[in-house]
């Protein structure tokens, strides 16, 4: 896999510590960037943006994004990084312990990519790790 940045915006430490682990195991050639919620996230977006906007050749990027977050939820901060014009662009994969029916169809009216529930079992969260990093 190429070089690619991924943005995990989780409040949980240990669920990012373990998805961390996961991708230094697999062997990923990935840089990862912490936010640990929704406000830390929002003030994160403008100097995305302006990251993205300079490339000449985009870089491989995949937000990984909890829905349950202090401050400002997961489902506000994917509705203002699909309003971005630029933003937009970046899969965002929902990765959250909810698996009610109005966060998953919310979650689609804001254009996420995919909505995953994050499994209790290691080696289901492991290859649910892998998986999303193809993105």
């Amino acid at each position: 896999m190429t070089s690619q940045e991924l943005i995990i915006i989780e409040d949980d430490v240990n669920d990012f510590e373990l998805t961390s682990r996961i991708i230094q195991r697999g062997g990923y050639d990935c840089s990862l960037k912490w936010l640990k919620d929704g406000t830390e996230a929002l003030a994160h977006f403008p100097v995305l943006h302006t990251a993205l906007a300079g490339e000449t050749k985009p870089a491989k990027r995949l937000i990984l994004l909890d829905i349950k977050l202090p401050k400002i939820d997961g489902l506000q901060v994917l509705k203002e990084l699909k309003a971005d014009e630029v933003l937009r662009k970046i899969p965002v994969v929902l990765f959250s312990s909810s698996n009610q029916e109005r966060d998953i169809v919310q979650a689609y009216h804001q254009h996420v990519n995919s909505y995953v529930v994050k499994p209790i079992d290691f080696d289901e969260y492991s290859a649910l790790i892998h998986t999303m990093l193809t993105y």
